[in-house]
């Protein structure tokens, strides 16, 4: 088997020696969400301290396909999507380090009519937001792309205003900048849990200690759902799995600068150094456990819509979870303390047949290596829409999770909405869609098909 099973390492970003004992904000999980609302926090002058069961960035936010795209986002996203466009340029800008953002655009391709016609129906109603998508002919895609890509294809949406970055820079580069900021920074530190004084949060209980804090970030990822049981609350949050690789550099010139998504079921992006990363389009492996019937209910609209994309397997993964996902005891080790990151096995063959389809498209691949094989794991919700709230329950308590596969693109702009929303300050987008009361209050789950 061509390349090695491993995941992207980041950056390393080291942990403070002295532990505090209080603390304005406490954020839980040190993934893209967490590391830019903590750098959005202190550049208010607020004193945050990152709690990271493992180590900063190390599970999804380095492990995704680096795509920061408005292309085919649902509309309840598209001007989340769009600020957070300027964030990232802001970040890339005050960081201090690379972070790997460009904005070379990103072209998504159609080889069948009704596929570009389903392009068309979201740029309909997309318009309304401004973005700068439009739908090309064959001709400007050959400009692209090339001719034998282009010569497969009967049009496409291009997005000349998106980009990509590199998760393996960009999550720990923004904690480092945060930790300039004065943002305290702990790895191995999990957080079991919280003590709420008179219902309201009062301090979060990690392995390392107490600490008292007004304000708590849930920004766990797929850990998230888990947090929130052992505070009596229901959120609704399943995790699939997604195979990807990395390919060495073939290509060269700008034709080949713009990143691709989702054509004939593959995506890929170039990379900072000029290789590739690649993966299976919009495939996913749903690793069936116990959530998956508690939660069954909720999840049955997006089962019916992408049914075609998920992948159902049993294994192991249930077993773990059955004898560890119940409320979790603050004194003692805990489920977040047994499983530091989460290093799921990727499914080779779903990448090998994505890799299959690259010489089709583009002579550059042929015989090209794959330098390495990974997998992660993303957090959904019923909807496909994060949440990103206050708990109007438990005062003082925030979520911002359920990213459903955008996290890292829409990471800057959710970091500095849920500044604003912890800061009581006028949000920079409606949060509404975002909001944590649609899980539970009735409101009917319309997931959209993505493009």
């Amino acid at each position: 088997m061509e390349g090695i099973l491993e995941y992207p390492y980041p950056n390393r970003v080291g942990s403070d020696v002295v532990f505090p004992k209080k603390i304005d904000v406490a954020i839980i999980g040190g993934g893209i969400i967490g590391v830019s609302t903590a750098f959005a926090l202190a550049e208010q002058g607020v004193e945050v301290a990152i709690f990271e069961k493992g180590e900063i960035a190390n599970e999804q936010s380095c492990r995704n396909w680096g795509f920061c795209r408005t292309a085919g986002r649902d509309i309840r996203e598209i001007p989340l999507a769009i600020e957070s466009l300027r964030c990232w340029d802001h970040l890339q800008t005050v960081a201090g380090t690379e972070l790997g953002f460009r904005r070379p655009g990103i072209i998504h391709g159609s080889t069948k009519e009704k596929d570009l016609a389903v392009q068309e129906n979201w740029l309909d109603k997309a318009k309304q937001f401004g973005v700068s998508s439009k739908i090309i002919n064959q001709k400007e895609l050959a400009s692209l792309m090339g001719e034998k890509a282009a010569s497969t294809m009967v049009g496409a949406m291009y997005t000349p205003d998106d980009g990509r970055a590199e998760p393996t820079l960009a999550a720990s580069g923004i904690a480092l900048a945060a930790h300039k900021l004065g943002v305290k920074i702990y790895n191995q530190c999990a957080v079991r849990g919280f003590e709420t004084t008179g219902g309201k949060i009062g301090a979060v209980v990690t392995e390392k200690g107490k600490v008292e804090c007004n304000i708590a970030l849930i920004a766990g990822g797929a850990w998230s759902s888990t947090l929130c049981r052992g505070l009596g609350l229901r959120f609704p949050q399943l995790a699939v799995r997604t195979p990807v690789m990395h390919v060495e550099a073939r290509l060269a010139g700008p034709a080949f600068d713009a990143s691709f998504f989702n054509i004939d079921d593959f995506a890929m992006r170039k990379r900072l150094d000029g290789s590739y990363t690649i993966s299976r389009g919009t495939y996913v492996i749903a690793d069936v456990v116990p959530d998956s019937f508690r939660f069954l209910k909720d999840f049955i609209p997006l089962l019916k819509l992408e049914h075609k994309h998920i992948k159902i397997r049993a294994g192991k993964r249930f077993v773990d979870h059955l004898f560890n996902a119940g409320k979790q005891a603050l004194d003692k080790p805990s489920i977040f303390e047994k499983h530091r990151i989460l290093d799921p096995e990727p499914d080779i063959a779903m990448n090998m047949d994505a890799f299959a389809k690259m010489p089709k498209l583009f002579s550059e691949f042929e015989g090209a290596r794959i330098i390495r094989h990974w997998a992660g794991y993303i957090d959904a919700t019923p909807d496909t829409v994060p949440v990103i709230s206050a708990i109007d329950d438990i005062p003082g308590l925030h979520l911002a999770s359920g990213f459903s596969g955008h996290g890292f693109g829409i990471g800057p702009g959710a970091g500095y909405l849920m500044a604003d929303i912890i800061m009581n300050k006028s949000p920079r987008v409606d949060p509404k869609p975002y909001r944590f009361s649609r899980m539970n209050d009735g409101t009917k789950f319309a997931p959209q098909c993505g493009v």
